[in-house]
């Protein structure tokens, strides 16, 4: 399951979820949230969840309850309101206050098995609500069965000190992560907390993928120490990657996930070139603009190379229905994922949204490029990504004497809004919503990143410059 990008999609295809999968959430900071909000998401898109846990939590109240101590009968009951609700809270009994208590973690290989549930979502553990938690031995409880492993610690208590304010069991936390009682906590408390959870995790389903969660994440601290903490998680097998979301029980903060990191480049943020090819070229009359010639080269492959020849991490390009044998062909022999948009017709927006859409779920931050400006080089590009991995703002563009031009980078926090737009609009209206400390410009001494190719007066010029 890929390819989610919007509001109700930031989950999914920030964790990769697949279409069927156990997955096991633990720890402090947010872990409820996490599981009922993906289970919100799960609902959308059409599959069946059951959420349930392996020691005790609260239920959300909008999904119906079964509690049974006996997994036939509670099998039973479950399939009947799967399939009128799709998403099902189980447990074995409620408590006086009104927790649902846990299943045994064998039942989840049952009912992986024989349910017609296509997720399992499971709490492997409580934290009281707080941001972190020190581990008692017979802590987390993980369903060998589990697929995916997320491993959940909250952000807001760095920088706070060790007390019982921050973090459940702060004794047994100093004595697990390095931090004396009142001791200001630091990312190095984190890294240590984050490395024990996934210990604890593997060594109950060794064969699992793992994406670590640091919650509680609605201003980012500073991107080194962030790719510090990626980068010491990292080492461990079957860590995939590393997501920091803003989730809050009373509300649906816009977007989920903030920021995405992945083993490979180093930890740092990832970056995509989405080339936007598929417009009708009306000011060019009969001719596909696109496949003129330049210089022994098509338009398109100059737009192209360019990006190929930069230090971003994938290039996608988006193309009409009509064109996608012969840009295929033309990209034949090079890394480039190509895109069609069934929807062309209603404007650049559509084109836009299924670029967003084909881009991996690791990406943090996409570069838009207008596929008729040749003109654009690899350096262009380069400037972009640095000033973006170094502050992560959530755009950034390049300027010439004073102009603002194109391409334009909108970082992943960003995306829910360009998924709004309709009709034949780019990305300018969501970047006169951002204040200059969201929005960073930098200067590039290439005029191209002002001019495209729409006429045939353009291309008259354009020949004598590529």
């Amino acid at each position: 399951m890929s390819g989610f990008t919007g509001e109700e999609g930031g989950l999914m295809k920030a964790l990769e979820i697949k279409p069927r999968e156990v997955i096991t959430g633990y720890g402090a900071g947010g872990k409820t949230t996490l599981l009922t909000s993906l289970s919100r998401e799960l609902f959308t898109y059409g599959c069946r969840v059951i959420l349930t846990t392996t020691t005790a939590m609260y239920s959300p109240e909008r999904w119906p309850l079964v509690t049974n101590s006996c997994i036939k009968q509670a099998l039973h009951e479950t399939e009947s309101l799967l399939r009128q609700h799709r998403v099902v809270v189980m447990g074995s009994s409620l408590t006086n206050d009104g927790k649902v208590l846990g299943v045994d973690p064998e039942w989840i290989e049952e009912l992986y098995r024989c349910s017609s549930a296509t997720h399992i979502l499971v709490e492997a553990d409580g934290a009281r609500s707080l941001s972190l938690k020190g581990y008692h031995s017979h802590e987390p409880v993980v369903p060998s069965s589990t697929t995916l492993l997320l491993p959940v610690l909250g952000l807001q208590g760095l920088g706070k000190p060790l007390d019982q304010r921050v973090v459940h069991r702060p004794g047994i936390f100093s004595r697990q992560c390095g931090a004396k009682p009142g001791e200001h906590l630091s990312i190095n408390n984190y890294i240590a907390a984050y490395s024990l959870m996934i210990k604890r995790g593997k060594s109950q389903s060794p064969k699992t993928r793992i994406v670590p969660v640091a919650n509680q994440a609605d201003s980012l601290p500073e991107i080194s120490s962030l790719t510090r903490m990626g980068k010491s998680l990292f080492q461990y097998s079957r860590v995939e990657r590393m997501i920091f979301t803003s989730l809050r029980p009373e509300a649906r903060l816009k977007p989920p996930v903030r920021l995405v990191l992945a083993p490979e480049g180093g930890s740092r943020p990832r970056v995509s070139s989405v080339i936007l090819a598929a417009g009708l070229s009306h000011r060019m009359g009969n001719v596909d603009k696109l496949f003129l010639d330049l210089k022994g080269k098509t338009v398109l492959e100059h737009s192209l190379d360019a990006a190929l020849h930069s230090s971003v991490d994938e290039v996608v390009v988006v193309v009409k229905p009509r064109d996608l044998t012969r840009v295929r062909y033309l990209v034949r022999n090079k890394q480039v994922k190509v895109v069609e948009n069934p929807n062309y017709q209603r404007g650049m927006s559509s084109t836009l949204k299924a670029g967003l859409e084909a881009t991996a779920p690791i990406i943090q931050g996409v570069i838009f490029t207008l596929g008729d400006q040749p003109g654009i080089t690899s350096r262009v590009y380069n400037k972009i990504t640095e000033v973006y991995r170094n502050h992560l703002p959530l755009a950034v563009s390049p300027v010439y004497q004073g102009q603002r031009g194109n391409p334009v980078l909108f970082d992943r926090r960003t995306w829910p809004r360009l998924m709004e737009l309709e009709g034949d609009t780019g990305g300018k209206g969501v970047l006169s919503t951002l204040s200059k400390e969201q929005y960073m410009q930098v200067e590039v001494e290439e005029s191209q990143v002002l001019q495209d190719l729409d006429t045939p007066a353009d291309y008259h010029v354009m020949k004598g410059k590529v």
